[in-house]
């Protein structure tokens, strides 16, 4: 696709730093875990679709990043392991700056333009398990999972800049 077409009929959707501090792990015990020193949350770490597991990185109660550490393997349930740090599998993520895409749709660096979010630029420096075809996933940071789900899924038209 030429630099400035509309492409049409994309799926976006937003990923982010899953919090410890989010109220729905308010209620779980405290755990350790391959490769930390502390204990956390276990939600936070483990919990299908919405821990670190999951979300890839999180951060904790006292404001450190928690990843998976990939040199380690994939993550395997509680046998996952996980590092100190933050970061995309390509490039450290930028809040609603960095977006995960398909790389044989969209090249990794390409800046983006999504109309369902203008006056933005967006810059294509992550990919995901999940990101297949006209699929874009927003990075949104720190946040709750009721604010990352309120956003939702949106179809829109986007277009590579450069």
């Amino acid at each position: 696709m030429a630099a400035g077409e509309w492409m049409e009929g994309f799926t976006i959707t937003h990923y982010i730093i899953v919090m410890e501090s989010d109220p729905v792990f308010a209620l779980d015990k405290k755990v350790k875990a391959n490769g930390l020193k502390g204990e956390y949350r276990e939600g936070f770490l483990f919990k299908a679709k919405t821990g670190v597991i999951f979300q890839g990185t999180g951060q904790t109660e006292s404001g450190e990043f928690i990843t998976i550490n990939w040199n380690k393997g994939k993550p395997k349930g509680r046998d996952t392991w996980f590092t100190l740090g933050v970061g995309g599998k390509w490039k450290n993520p930028v809040k609603w700056e960095s977006v995960a895409v398909d790389r044989a749709v969209i090249p990794l660096g390409s800046r983006l333009e999504i109309e369902a979010y203008p006056n933005r630029t967006f810059v294509a420096w992550d990919t995901g398990g999940a990101i297949n075809g006209k699929h874009i996933d927003i990075f949104l940071g720190p946040t709750t999972l009721e604010e990352g789900n309120a956003l939702g899924r949106k179809k829109s038209r986007v277009r590579i800049l450069k």
